[in-house]
């Protein structure tokens, strides 16, 4: 009986050690967080400078270090989109609105990619949930209504129009 409490105590110890080590590992380090700071103001700066390929390759370096860092994801996912890598874009959007980036910003620019990839409904979806947040912009109606139209919804589409037609300046 000892015996068996004694295996069982130095597997729960040998338990604890090992998750402590794994959870120490999945920490970064202070200079691990500099270089992925950096790494992150570099991403930004090329971005700005409409180096989409820099910018891709500086957040993934970043994102490496700091694997839930929901705006390095939406900006890779963004570079993405302007490199015209629409599978890639989707998944870092999606992924950086489940890390908890605004909905609404994830939307307004992964209905543009579902739309590129053929998925429609995918877009339709995105567009209708940033027009609960925003129901009045100009370019989201608009986009409603080319989707309504193409889905043969000509009355939506024709509502959706008319709004944007009446919000546009």
């Amino acid at each position: 009986m000892t015996l068996r409490i004694a295996k069982s105590f130095g597997a729960s110890i040998l338990l604890i050690f090992l998750l402590g080590v794994v959870l120490s590992a999945q920490q970064p380090s202070k200079k691990e967080l500099k270089r992925a700071e950096d790494l992150i103001r570099q991403a930004e700066k090329a971005f700005k400078a409409k180096d989409y390929k820099t910018s891709v390759e500086k957040y993934a370096e970043a994102l490496i270090i700091l694997p839930k860092n929901a705006s390095a994801h939406f900006w890779k996912g963004y570079a993405h989109y302007y490199r015209k890598e629409f599978d890639l874009a989707a998944k870092e959007l999606t992924l950086a609105q489940e890390l908890g980036y605004s909905a609404i910003e994830v939307a307004k620019v992964r209905w543009i990619v579902n739309y590129q990839l053929g998925n429609h409904d995918d877009a339709l979806r995105d567009i209708e949930s940033a027009l609960s947040f925003s129901p009045d912009d100009p370019a989201l109606l608009r986009a409603a209504g080319d989707i309504y139209y193409e889905k043969k919804r000509y009355k939506e589409a024709l509502a959706a129009f008319q709004r944007a037609a009446v919000r546009t300046p």
